[in-house]
């Protein structure tokens, strides 16, 4: 192992079966610890949580292991503008969190559950958590869109025109729970709306 300094940063390469920088050498699997109350940095962005380091065929792979509400809360700064109304954020925390659930428990060839861009759901870091997205995350504890007592996988686009050509009218229109969430509907009634014949459950993990 090797000690980092904090806020400092250096550039990981691999080397031979593993990775290092310096004088550093490591194996080709590694955690990456932060101090306590502390943060990890990758690429250009800070993250919550844990970071494992993969080297594989001269590649590296940084995968975050982060808490469900954490990842969250960056999620939905991500996907939706955070000054949005709360019932509209709301709506996307549980969508959001229908769709990682349901990728989650879903068998992968792979050493992560999803990625951090559009092909799945972006996810930014720290730098677009904001009091709004942590209070629809919160607000939503556990929540997820449910079907004959399974996991939705709650697809979602920015408009109805790109749910329609990409999900084939299946998900919800980010633009339009904004629109609904202004009009005074609640994020059970967004949900609704865009998931119909689904109901809301709640995962209580004790």
């Amino acid at each position: 192992h090797c000690n980092l300094p904090a806020q400092q940063s250096f550039a990981l390469q691999p080397q031979g079966g593993g990775m290092g920088f310096g004088s550093c050498r490591l194996s080709n699997t590694v955690w990456l610890e932060p101090g306590e109350g502390g943060y990890v940095y990758v690429g250009d962005k800070w993250f919550k949580g844990r970071v494992l380091l993969l080297q594989e065929e001269g590649r590296l792979t940084a995968v975050n292991f982060v808490l469900m509400h954490d990842y969250l809360s960056s999620v939905v700064g991500s996907e939706m503008y955070v000054h949005w109304p709360l019932e509209a954020l709301k709506a996307q925390a549980v969508a959001a969190r229908s769709y990682a659930l349901t990728h989650h428990v879903r068998h992968a060839n792979r050493a992560y559950d999803l990625d951090n861009t559009q092909r799945y759901q972006a996810y930014l870091g720290i730098a677009k958590e904001t009091n709004t997205t942590q209070a629809a995350v919160a607000a939503t504890t556990g929540e997820f869109i449910s079907y004959n007592n399974g996991i939705v996988e709650s697809l979602y686009a920015a408009s109805d025109e790109i749910v329609r050509a990409a999900h084939g009218g299946n998900g919800m229109s980010q633009t339009g729970a904004m629109e609904l969430a202004s009009m005074g509907y609640s994020y059970a009634e967004i949900l609704g709306n865009y998931y119909p014949g689904t109901a809301l459950s709640r995962l209580v993990v004790k």
